[in-house]
């Protein structure tokens, strides 16, 4: 698979005909670029190969690696490195851009001011053990912190990962917790490694690669196909799954898919290790 070269002719046409959502995973085999339409994968390819610990899209992508923060402006093909140094979680806002180095390092920068790598970044604070950044909002060893416009602890213990639905929602060791009028409520106690939460939906995947949605109050678990361990997963109108073996799950409503029927769709990306899956609307 070259960079940016279709997977084939056939992805390629799908692609031009159908409209489709633009998803980006960060990998250890750098940033993937991938089109997704509503019941199949479209074309897909390596936009940078640095070896990529998270990401994160908002008006830039931005993207951690071993050597640095690097954004893409609006062709997301380009990426220009902002002088941060290695980082472990990269967050951003309307207007900020929020990293973490791995010793624990925490700073902003403006959006606005980024200057490749004279770039100024404010230093915030210390973490232990930084993991995934939702907005100013930091997934650590040691909990939930936000850093920005203060730096506060939020509480709870070994979280994976943040999303912000209708409250702040935290994943981690200890299971699924939602914050809500400055408490946290257990909503389950099965360890999470990823939690996301959008217009369509509020899913997250376990430990052992089981995929939960939000229906209601309730929390379903996600009928995939056998053998299948999650990794990583985004929704719209469709369900996608990113899986431990390097393929993406595509799941349609049926008024969504081409065949009136919806169901999973596999489709194989070759790209394993996979520390980051975000939907663009850029």
């Amino acid at each position: 698979m070259g960079d940016g070269e279709d997977a084939s002719d056939e992805r390629h046409l799908f692609g031009e005909r159908r409209q489709t959502t633009t998803g980006f995973l960060a990998s250890d085999m750098g940033v993937l670029r991938v089109e997704l339409a509503p019941d199949r994968l479209g074309e897909f390819g390596i936009v940078e190969r640095r070896r990529a610990t998270d990401i994160a899209a908002g008006k830039q992508l931005a993207v951690a690696t071993e050597d640095d923060v690097m954004t893409a402006g609006d062709d997301r093909t380009e990426f220009t490195p902002l002088g941060f140094g290695p980082a472990a979680a990269v967050g951003i806002d309307e207007t900020t851009l929020y990293a973490a180095s791995p010793d624990g390092t925490v700073a902003r920068a403006s959006i606005a001011a980024a200057d490749g790598d004279t770039t100024e970044w404010e230093t915030l604070g210390d973490v232990s053990g930084p993991r995934a950044f939702e907005g100013p909002v930091l997934a650590t060893a040691s909990g939930v912190v936000r850093v920005a416009p203060t730096f506060e602890t939020l509480g709870l213990d070994d979280v994976a990962d943040v999303a912000s639905g209708d409250h702040l929602l935290a994943g981690g060791e200890n299971g699924l917790f939602e914050y809500a009028d400055g408490n946290w409520v257990g909503l389950f106690d099965r360890p999470i490694t990823r939690v996301t939460a959008g217009d369509d939906a509020v899913c997250a995947v376990t430990a052992d690669g089981a995929v939960l949605r939000r229906t209601d109050a309730a929390w379903d678990v996600i009928s995939v196909p056998e053998g299948t361990t999650a990794t990583a997963v985004a929704a719209t109108q469709s369900l996608y799954v990113v899986t431990e073996a390097g393929d993406v799950l595509i799941s349609a409503d049926p008024t969504a898919a081409t065949d009136g029927v919806g169901g999973w769709q596999s489709e194989p990306l070759g790209v394993r290790t996979v520390h980051g899956f975000v939907l663009d609307d850029a």
